[in-house]
């Protein structure tokens, strides 16, 4: 039987005196976190005051009976300096989750600056005296050299073959190899391996997270942790435990299947184990209670768990070892491909590893309606080509800049052009022409610094203005619709009018959302219709003919009379609002416009009088040097599924990617062709300096093939890692590579080298024959 002695120790032995005064409102001190010494121990806990609510770490000594010591309490995070100047603020007031670990002989402490709301925290190590419980030198940070978590915290140092490494996550268990001489400001650590394992205690009790020091118990380490779930009544944490071999790559090996039993019930009345107020200060108001591991070690045959309960007090709890791991659980584990970190493998050695760079391009905001309902709630019917005044913003600024624009990605700075579009700008953007929806489309826009050059019209203007825009640059008022005719003059000269007979006098061109609406009403004009969905320059040339054009859509009359062509503003069934149309027709010199009220009142009316288009004039607003200046310099953020064979449900494929020719794109991957071949991703910036990307790989039908498939991975970034597929294995691999900002910025190459070439696995073409497919390339 796991006889378990616990206690609860009281908080006002563990204030150091110089806090004394903090000490006299409500306070909060647990997650006591401890290492072994030669006759006591070392603990470090939290130090919350009512006075101030400021985040404190403490430190102070136990004898062998775990009685505090006199006189031995420290104000530790007091005594902190770093070694950097690079620190945040809240790192110099804000100490929050320390941990205590013995490594190589020496005593370090590991803590964080909390949550913070704009940025990734920050999290540091320092080595102290066991004496004197406080720091021995400045502290440094702990940088992953990989994609990371906004707020850090929990990691697990071990030692093991005079090696430092680091359980960064229990499941998927993924190791980190830790440099303690990185540098005077910095303890650099990278991803060495991950290990997958299906774990029954999480299948009741909900993922295993970090905890205290893994301690070497036999053939392994033994890992303190918890996990928490949710319950009616709030948040439940527990304590839990698993063993990992200390072997590397220290896979996992076997599991508690249960909350570790401390040798109290959290439930009861917390008076009874010696918790006089069991929540000095409510810190955590969604939990019900807490019992929170933090830290751990073995004497003998006895363990030592150390943490703390409602985030209010420190606990100890002792018992026998062997009684702890013995109803642990075999756990099976699968390794995944060993991980070579950033900057460790030459490029230039490796063979076929070409860069192809993609050429920077226009980031430009259109919408991209292809494949889109046009109506969601009348038809099922999607656009097939897109709607033509979205389209018309691409074609145009292709045809100014001489090159294809892309669209704009989250993270870009862009130009915004043809459309109601202006509020989907941001600071670094530049408008051309666009407009607004509404008087009430900028009430929620934060402003910045964005470039306006040219607007629709003048109520678009007012709204810029009454908000505080910069309008100085702003000399016409125009849609940039309107020099479609004029740039495309030459392909309209060769339709002829004549063509278009059969269509009769009269153009019908509905707003994409009334097409369907107005073709079940109008059936009987049927021949006169255009559809929204469609080429712009096509909707141009059927127009020619027309005596008069009606519509709902803005740019079917803008269309329509850029071609000097009498155009009728029916009001859209699909309720689209006023102040677009309004907007236009005044920065045409025209107001008092009032919409048709259908298609049999339009017949009774008579046109407003065609504008006068200058267009030269206004092709002179065209910021061709600040466009340049966007293509050249804009990258956008970094997304967290980046590419995805077009077999992929819900993708949109937006991100660039240069495919060397031994690629061929298939709907479930895209395959190499031959043994090895490169892609470079477009140039993209990381949040951070460091970050991965994850492949999702199929290997060439293996199922009559003899010895195994092997693919060698390797990043521009100096990353590598192999993957293994045995004879008959036909399950598609994930691999993570760690990857820096730098790379990114620059167009990322991936190169992907295989041992054997057979038939792709692909339903549509299984003749085809290929090493590799890539399913898909995400980040985080």
């Amino acid at each position: 039987m796991n006889e378990v002695k616990f206690r609860a120790i009281e908080s006002k032995e563990l204030v150091p005196s110089q806090w004394e005064h903090l000490a006299d409102s409500s306070l909060s001190v647990f997650n006591m976190a401890l290492v072994a010494l030669e006759d006591g121990y070392l603990v470090a806990y939290r130090f919350v005051s009512a006075v101030d609510m400021k985040r404190r770490i403490a430190t102070c000594l136990l004898d062998g009976n775990f009685k505090v010591v006199p006189g031995s309490a420290k104000p530790f995070s007091d005594h902190l300096t770093f070694a950097s100047t690079q620190v945040s603020e809240q790192s110099k007031h804000w100490f929050a989750d320390p941990r205590l670990f013995e490594l190589k002989g020496e005593l370090y402490l590991v803590w964080n600056n909390g949550h913070t709301e704009d940025d990734f925290n920050q999290q540091f190590i320092v080595k102290l005296s066991g004496e004197s419980a406080l720091p021995l030198e400045p502290a440094r940070e702990l940088v992953l050299r990989a994609a990371r978590r906004k707020t850090e915290k929990n990691w697990a140092l071990f030692e093991s073959d005079n090696e430092i490494w680091a359980v960064y996550s229990a499941n998927p268990h993924i190791i980190l190899k830790v440099d303690l001489d990185s540098s005077e400001t910095e303890v650099l650590c990278d991803i060495d391996n991950l290990i997958s394992w299906k774990s029954k205690y999480s299948e009741i009790f909900g993922f295993m997270r970090g905890g205290a020091q893994p301690i070497r118990y036999k053939d392994g380490f033994l890992n303190v942790v918890h996990s928490r779930y949710n319950m009616h009544d709030g948040v439940e944490y527990v304590p839990a435990l698993y063993e990992f071999s200390a072997k590397y790559p220290f896979a996992p090996i076997s599991e508690l299947a249960h909350p570790i039993d401390l040798g109290f019930d959290p439930h009861s009345d917390a008076s009874h184990h010696g918790f006089v107020d069991s929540r000095a200060i409510d810190l955590n108001p969604t939990t019900t209670w807490v019992v929170y591991p933090t830290g751990f070690a073995l004497r003998g045959d006895q363990y030592v768990i150390t943490g703390g309960y409602n985030d209010s007090h420190c606990f100890i709890a002792t018992g026998k070892v062997e009684e702890l791991a013995k109803p642990m659980v075999k756990v099976k584990a699968t390794l995944q491909p060993k991980i070579k970190p950033v900057g460790s493998v030459d490029v230039s050695s490796v063979a076929g590893f070409t860069i192809e760079p993609i050429q920077p391009k226009l980031p430009l905001f259109w919408w991209e309606a292809k494949n889109r309902a046009m109506s969601p709630n009348i038809t099922n019917q999607l656009f097939r080509f897109g709607n033509f005044g979205d389209e018309a913003s691409e074609q145009l600024i292709a045809k100014l800049t001489g090159s294809q624009p892309r669209q704009a990605l989250p993270g870009d700075r862009k130009l915004l052009a043809i459309g109601s579009v202006l509020h989907r700008a941001s600071s670094g953007d530049t408008i051309w022409g666009s407009g607004l929806k509404s008087e009430a489309a900028l009430d929620e826009h934060p402003g910045g610094d964005i470039l306006v050059t040219a607007v629709r019209g003048p109520m678009t203007l007012d709204v810029l203005k009454k908000k505080g825009w910069d309008v100085s640059r702003v000399t016409e008022l125009f849609d940039p619709g309107v020099l479609m005719q004029h740039l495309w003059a030459a392909e309209l000269k060769k339709q002829s009018p004549e063509a278009n007979s059969s269509r009769g006098k009269i153009r019908i061109l509905p707003h994409f959302r009334d097409e369907i609406v107005f073709k079940r009403w109008h059936h009987e004009h049927l021949k006169s219709f255009i559809s929204a969905d469609n080429d712009p320059i096509t909707v141009l040339k059927q127009m020619l003919g027309a005596e008069i054009v009606y519509s709902t859509s803005l740019h079917g009359i803008i269309f329509a009379e850029s071609l000097g062509i009498p155009a009728i503003w029916i009001d859209s069934p699909g309720k689209e609002g006023h102040f677009k149309y309004l907007d236009y027709y005044a920065g045409t010199g025209r107001t008092g416009i009032k919409a048709a009220a259908n298609l049999a009142e339009a017949f009774k009316m008579n046109a407003p009088a065609l504008p006068k288009f200058d267009n030269e004039k206004l092709l002179a607003t065209f910021p061709a040097k600040e466009i340049a200046e966007l293509a050249r310099s804009s990258q956008p953020a970094v997304e967290a599924l980046i590419w995805a064979a077009s077999g992929v449900k819900d993708f949109d494929r937006r991100t660039e990617i240069n495919f060397t020719r031994q690629w061929d794109e298939q709907s479930e991957a895209t395959w190499v062709k031959t043994k090895s071949a490169s892609l470079t991703l477009m140039p993209m910036k990381l949040p951070r300096a460091y970050g991965t990307i994850k492949l999702q790989l199929r290997t060439c039908d293996m199922r009559l093939s003899t010895g195994n498939q092997q693919v060698t991975v390797t990043t521009s970034a100096g990353s590598q890692a192999v993957l293994n597929w045995s004879s008959g294995d036909m399950r598609a691999k994930e691999v993570i590579l760690p990857i820096d900002a730098a790379s990114m910025a620059q167009g990322l190459t991936i190169h992907l080298k295989a041992t054997k070439v057979g038939p792709q696995l692909s339903w549509k073409s299984p003749t085809r024959f290929g090493s590799v497919g890539i399913v898909s390339i995400r980040t985080n």
